[in-house]
């Protein structure tokens, strides 16, 4: 009996010493993507950055033949809050409004902003063309 209990405590103690995987803990610093959005470092691969959400960019012709590049909002990924940092994008409507003369799109502060914008489907970096003097406004 008493060797029945001995190996059953020894088999208790010996199955609590299963060795745990290491934990991987990386520093909390982000890296800033060209989007403005920010990656933090993944645990599981050797504490690399996540790599940047890509960039969609889509041409807007201008009525001089120009084309500007744009980069598209994520339909479906809209902000919901937006910081008050003033950094002037211009906003293209997408089709679901339909303007009578170019542009078809409004300033707004920054990009967020104008992609918080459900009818935005992309923008263009600093303020809206302005076709009266072919200056921006």
């Amino acid at each position: 009996m008493k060797t029945a209990i001995f190996l059953l405590a020894l088999i208790i103690v010996l199955s609590g010493c299963v060795k745990q995987p290491e934990q991987v803990v990386c520093t909390e610093d982000a890296r800033e993507c060209p989007d403005g959005s920010f990656v933090i470092r993944d645990p599981n691969n050797n504490c690399e950055f996540y790599p940047c959400p890509e960039i969609t960019t889509v041409d807007v012709p201008t009525p001089t033949g120009e084309k500007l590049k744009a980069i598209e909002c994520d339909a479906t990924d809209r902000p919901e809050a937006c910081t008050l940092e003033y950094v002037p994008v211009c906003g293209w409507f997408n089709e679901n409004i339909i303007c009578a003369k170019y542009p078809c799109a409004m300033e707004y502060g920054n990009k967020c902003m104008a992609c918080a914008d459900e009818n935005v489907g992309y923008y263009t970096e600093g303020e809206c063309p302005d076709v009266s003097d072919g200056k921006t406004v």
